[in-house]
Parts: C-alpha cells; sequence; structure tokens
C-alpha cells in the first residue's frame, strides 16, 4: 500500500515498474534502481526530476526525456492520488462504461433450490455462513413470467438500442434445473415469443447433468440451448467432491450423459455444450489438465474453469486442508506447458482448458497495459455495477448475481429494480474497501461484491493479499513471455500492435 507503482522481475531477471495511473509497464534497466524510482515519483515538477536524473544517473538525457515525456503526456511516473472514497447518489452519477453494452445483459433464473447432489465445495453448503442452503422451493411459472417481462422491460429502453449486436442471456440456475425442466421449455417458449427484434436472446442452463433425459435432447437442440456442465476431471478429481446426497459418486453418470448427447447429435453437443470445472487446494491441476488435453476431441470446449478461495464466511480449506507446496507445483507445471506453446506460437482459443486457466487474465492485463487508455475514472476494484445481471429467486426477488448471498437485494419482479438500493449496495462496498486508492493495484483488482460479501457487510481481510499475489504474478508471467515472443497476445485491434514494444526503452 502508498506507491503507485509495482516493481518486478521477470523468469527472464529483467525488471520491469508499472504504472498504476496510466497501467502502463516500463523496463527498470540502469541506471533506475528501487531508491531512484521512489524519488522519481516522489518529484513535483521538472526541475526536481532533472535534479534526480543528474545527481544519480549521471546526466542521462535519454533517460530524463523518457520520464519527461511519459508524465507530460500521460501522468505516468507521478505520485497523484485517486479519491480517498467513492460515494454515488444516483446511477447517472456512475461512469458511463460501468453501465455500458454489458448493463441488464444477462438474466438468472434459480429454476429450483433443490439439487440431487451435495458438493462439498458448493456456495450453498453450510461452510458459506450467508448464504441460501438447499432448499425445497422451486420457482413458480408467475415468477418466471414477470422476471422475464421486467427483463425485457429494462431492455427496451432506447439506451440499449445503440447495441445492434446485443445479446441477452437468459441462465437457468440451481440447485439443478432438470428438477424443473417442465418450468424451463414453458419460459424459453414465452422468452423467444416476447422478445424484440433489437436484441438477440441466448438460452442457457447451467446443470450438474446427472438429471438429463434423451427425450429432452429434441427441445434443446430445436431452441439452440446451451448447456453448462460441471465436470471437474477425471473419476479420481471429480468423485472427490462432487457426490450425490447419498454419497455416491457422479463422474460417470455426467461422462455417459455428455457421451448420450453426442450420440444424439454432433454438431449440437460441440457447438452448445460447454464445461465448467472447478479447482480447490486438493486439486491436481496437471493431472486434471492432462486429463482434458488428452480427450479434446471427446468433449466439448469450455466455458470457465474457476478456483475455490477461501471467503471471510467459508472454512473450506480448513476442513479440507492441503499441502500448498504440491498445489503451487501442479500449477508450474499447467503454467510451464502454457509457456512452451505460447513460445512456439500456440493460439488458444476461448474453448481451451489453458485459455480459462491462465491465458484470459493475462489477455485482459495485457490490452489494459498495450491500448494506451489511460486509466478510466476512479472505481476500485474489478466490481462491476450491479444490474449487469439480475439473479431472481423462486420467492421473485432481484440480486446482483448468483454467486452472492441473499443479504444484497436490488428490487423484485413486482416493483421492479429498486435504484436507490442498487445505490446502496455500491456505497456500503465502497465505504467498506481499504485504502484502494493507495494500492498499485487498484486498476487490475478483481475482488467484487460476491467475493467479499457478508451478512449485510463486506469485509476484504481475506482477499487484498491474495488479489495482489494474483495480479502481480500476472504480470511477471506475461512479461516472461512478451521478452521471449513479442507477439504472444497479439491484437488484431490496430492500436493494441503499434503498443507493443512500448515495454523496450527507446534507442
Amino acid at each position: 500500500m502508498g506507491e503507485n507503482y509495482l516493481l518486478f522481475q521477470t523468469r527472464g531477471v529483467n525488471s520491469y515498474l508499472y504504472d498504476t495511473a496510466t497501467n502502463s509497464v516500463h523496463p527498470l534497466n540502469p541506471p533506475l534502481d528501487a531508491e531512484i524510482t521512489t524519488r522519481l515519483y516522489a518529484a513535483k515538477d521538472g526541475r526536481e526530476l532533472q535534479k534526480i536524473i543528474h545527481q544519480k544517473c549521471q546526466s542521462n538525457e535519454k533517460l530524463l526525456f523518457y520520464i519527461r515525456l511519459w508524465r507530460a503526456n500521460t501522468g505516468a511516473f507521478c505520485n497523484s492520488r485517486p479519491p480517498s472514497s467513492l460515494s454515488f447518489q444516483r446511477l447517472t452519477d456512475i461512469p458511463p462504461e460501468k453501465r455500458g453494452p454489458a448493463w441488464m445483459s444477462d438474466l438468472v433464473l434459480i429454476a429450483s433450490e433443490v439439487c440431487n447432489m451435495r458438493c462439498a465445495y458448493c456456495c450453498y453448503s453450510s461452510l458459506y455462513s450467508g448464504y441460501r442452503i438447499h432448499a425445497i422451493r422451486q420457482m413458480p411459472w408467475e415468477v418466471v413470467r414477470k422476471a422475464i417481462d421486467w427483463f425485457y422491460h429494462y431492455n427496451d429502453e432506447l439506451s440499449c438500442y445503440g447495441y445492434p449486436d446485443r445479446n441477452l442471456n437468459i441462465i437457468f440456475y440451481g440447485g439443478e434445473p432438470f428438477l424443473n425442466f417442465k418450468l424451463i421449455q414453458r419460459s424459453m417458449l414465452y422468452a423467444e415469443q416476447a422478445k424484440q427484434d433489437h436484441y438477440g436472446l441466448v438460452l442457457n442452463i447451467s446443470t450438474n447433468l446427472t438429471l438429463m433425459k434423451e427425450e429432452y435432447l429434441p427441445f434443446l437442440r430445436n431452441h439452440k440451448v446451451f448447456l453448462n456442465v460441471s465436470l471437474d476431471g477425471p473419476p479420481e478429481e471429480h468423485d472427490k467432491y462432487r457426490s450425490f446426497i447419498n454419497g455416491m459418486p457422479t463422474h460417470k453418470i455426467v461422462v455417459s450423459n455428455l457421451e448420450k448427447i453426442r450420440r444424439f447429435d454432433d454438431n449440437y453437443y460441440f457447438n452448445r455444450v460447454r464445461l465448467l470445472t472447478t479447482l480447490n487446494g486438493n486439486s491436481n491441476a496437471f493431472l486434471i489438465y492432462k486429463y482434458f488435453e488428452e480427450r479434446k476431441k471427446e468433449f466439448p470446449p469450455f466455458l470457465m474453469v474457476n478456483f475455490i478461495k477461501d471467503l471471510a464466511f467459508s472454512q473450506f480449506h480448513q476442513i479440507y486442508p492441503f499441502n500448498k507446496e504440491l498445489f503451487i507445483q501442479n500449477i508450474d507445471k499447467v503454467i510451464n506447458s502454457y509457456i512452451e506453446h505460447k513460445l512456439q506460437g500456440k493460439h488458444f482459443f476461448k474453448g481451451d482448458f489453458c485459455y480459462h486457466f491462465i491465458e484470459d487474465p493475462l489477455v485482459n492485463v495485457f490490452q489494459r497495459i498495450h491500448s494506451y487508455g489511460l486509466a478510466s475514472p476512479p472505481w476500485y476494484t474489478g466490481t462491476c455495477l450491479p444490474g449487469r445481471k439480475l439473479a431472481v429467486t423462486p420467492d421473485g426477488r432481484f440480486h446482483i448475481c448468483e454467486r452472492i448471498n441473499e443479504h444484497f437485494p436490488i428490487g423484485d419482479v413486482e416493483k421492479g429494480i429498486d435504484e436507490n438500493k442498487i445505490m446502496g449496495v455500491v456505497n456500503k462496498y465502497f465505504q467498506n474497501l481499504p485504502d484502494c486508492h493507495l494500492c498499485w493495484a487498484r486498476n487490475l483488482c478483481t475482488i467484487c461484491y460476491a467475493t467479499a460479501c457478508t451478512k449485510g457487510g463486506f469485509d476484504f481481510t481475506f482477499h487484498c493479499e491474495s488479489a495482489l499475489k494474483s495480479i502481480k504474478a500476472n504480470l511477471i508471467l506475461l512479461y516472461s513471455i512478451l521478452e521471449k515472443r513479442q507477439d504472444a497476445f497479439s491484437s488484431k485491434d490496430a492500436l493494441i500492435q503499434r503498443s507493443a514494444n512500448l515495454y523496450k526503452w527507446p534507442t
């Protein structure tokens, strides 16, 4: 805390400086070092800069020119501070880019709170106090209809017409949604009938797939429904924490049902089925990686790879302790394989395991750093503006997303979204933040409402240190690859292409 920059060293033992104010990265070549960098950031004007350079760097005019240029044109190499706290009165006060084309684009319908499985890491288990638990509630049709009507109502605002390629996503979630499949069928038909022409519609079901029946498949295919299927790797990994209520394993049934879908329609299987994999401290990441790599032609592509984290209200890794050294060793094996492929010029697609496991966060950092875009208006951490998603519980209440607990409702199907409740959540979140305005990672942070939520408040005690380590590790890995292959993360965006060499000193 307290610095406007980070110094880091790559695997090639080269040193770099990440400048927080501008999201830019610069080589820390001699004569620059940590001591001089501290003095540069403390310098108040050009005269003081020149004095430091002349005293410590033997009148290095090239270095002085470089630092002055970045300071004058972008504000880099300065200890400028954003506001120490953030507060907003109404939605229109929030930076426009936080709303943008993603506003109200996802409707998550918790069709059933009942589940036929008891996954040890499930956020609805007893390990996560403050969350709902597995229950017997199923969503009534009237709640679904009103939720879809409100969802479309917000997307019928004139502001949404400016995004001609806008797709809306309706996701059926649980518990296990297939326990309420008749409702899902009726809801999808209604959603298709009621939609307007100025947006597209994508239908999804997040499922453990153990209750999928072959008789469902014609409907799913005909309505182009995406199936997001949880599969945590080989049997010894998957069955470790994903079991039925009676403790029996589930891997064999999940894979068998995947095979049924493929036999039914190979095209639907590879284009509309997606895998969701969750890892925890006891997962053998390299074994899981190899399992999926060796079966690329058998399994559909990935939608997401998650990690279980120790949240303020969870004791998962205390109840299931793990060997951190062994865990890191296996992670490193995957990373080393990824680096080898990247240096050979391999392109990872969004359906690849390694894309979600490693590449996605690196690409996000790369694009922020190499887009010439200066830091956006203050908005600490990576949290969204409530309303990007609309998660609906069976009783008809609206929530920020399916991952947050039930203490932060933002409306209901009878009255719609309550702007005051949205602003209450946003302001409470920012009021509880630590000194983010002093943190070098404030523009790259991934902490969000769902990560830090407690019973009605937010606690960042368990998250800041982990986030800082993760962001620094991503910077180290990104530049370890870039210094050996500059086009490893190339983009079709001409602006990004032109800025790809900024981390080198001008000659």
